[in-house]
């Protein structure tokens, strides 16, 4: 037979064929579905979760073993959130990870991701955006373990709604829900760049809306850490779609689907710090003698310390608008923008 087949097609055909089939069958073996993983980060062993991710991947690189460290000694700094208790709101820690043939060209191996979830009302009163005084209790953890984290280490704060309202009201709350986690973590010091936000309305529900307790469900503020924004970006636009209307009935969970009405344009954008100089005048300080004398002019007292009169110069950093994503999860694409 391949004698048959090597007299009637030439070898260069052979050899498309033979390289195509190849392809073809590496593209399977990469495409590994992922499933979002909730864990209990108070019980996590990072020992034993490195020694079986190196095991499972053959051989990391040096920047992605950094990676994993990274990832998993960062869901340890972090799992002092889930001792706190607000309201009763217990928040959800999940691992995810974004393979390798999904990210930008280069990328050497999958991207891991830790993604904690929290009710909208530890941070917000209903229909409001300005943050509960409670919230510091959780922002300040997270910006202490920002601190200790790598310096490139990038966060996304996402703002979920429920579908109660009109689509645009929620989507706008959802973005200005977002931006004032992210601009509290900004404010405390917990990171000058790679810090985004992001909102995404009612479009993104993780169960049915089918009563009080999916519309509690939905209603929340999503962080995601790693080492790249572009994972996170990804991540946002496509496996997060896998994961939207889980449900033990099949036909609720049809039905969420069915329902969904995905924009095309969802925008990320970095919250980067810009530093302004403010100068301010001083003026040098007198003192008067109770015979009226000025400074130095009585010799019986020296002289009061003199202040510098040039102008001071005032360091402040304001928030601004930096990097921007745009995530479409109707083709499951995310653009970085300028």
């Amino acid at each position: 037979m391949m004698i048959w087949i090597e007299k009637r097609w030439p070898q260069g055909i052979l050899l498309a064929i033979s390289l195509w089939l190849i392809g073809v069958f590496d593209a399977r073996a990469e495409a590994t579905v992922y499933m979002s993983q909730r864990i209990d980060p108070l019980n996590y062993n990072c020992n034993e979760f490195l020694d079986e991710r190196i095991k499972s991947n053959d051989v990391l690189e040096a920047p992605d073993q950094a990676l994993e460290f990274e990832h998993c000694f960062r869901l340890q700094k972090l799992a002092m959130i889930a001792n706190q208790r607000i309201d009763g709101a217990e928040p959800e820690f999940y691992v995810e990870r974004v393979p390798r043939f999904k990210l930008p060209k280069g990328a050497t191996s999958d991207v891991p991701i830790l993604r904690v979830v929290f009710p909208q009302r530890v941070f917000f009163d209903t229909g409001k955006s300005f943050l509960r005084p409670e919230a510091d209790q959780v922002v300040d953890i997270i910006v202490s373990a920002l601190k200790k984290d790598a310096p490139d280490v990038t966060v996304f704060v996402a703002g979920h709604t429920d579908p109660r309202g009109g689509s645009d009201y929620n989507y706008n709350l959802s973005i200005d829900r977002a931006y004032a986690v992210a601009k509290r973590i900004f404010e405390k010091g917990g990171m000058s760049r790679n810090l985004w936000w992001i909102g995404f309305g009612e479009d993104m529900p993780l169960v049915p809306n089918t009563g009080p307790t999916g519309w509690g469900y939905n209603r929340r503020v999503e962080f995601l850490f790693s080492g790249t924004p572009a994972a996170i970006a990804i991540w946002m636009a496509d496996m997060q779609i896998d994961g939207l209307c889980a449900s033990n009935s099949e036909s609720d969970a049809k039905q969420c689907k069915r329902e969904l009405a995905l924009k095309s344009t969802y925008e990320a954008i970095e919250l980067r710090e810009e530093e302004s100089t403010l100068n301010r005048p001083t003026h040098v300080a007198r003192r008067i003698e109770p015979d009226g004398s000025k400074d130095g002019t009585n010799p019986s007292r020296p002289p009061d310390a003199a202040i510098n009169t040039r102008p001071q110069a005032i360091r402040v950093l304001n928030p601004v608008p930096g990097r921007r994503f745009t995530i479409d999860p109707t083709r499951r694409t995310a653009t970085p923008g300028r």
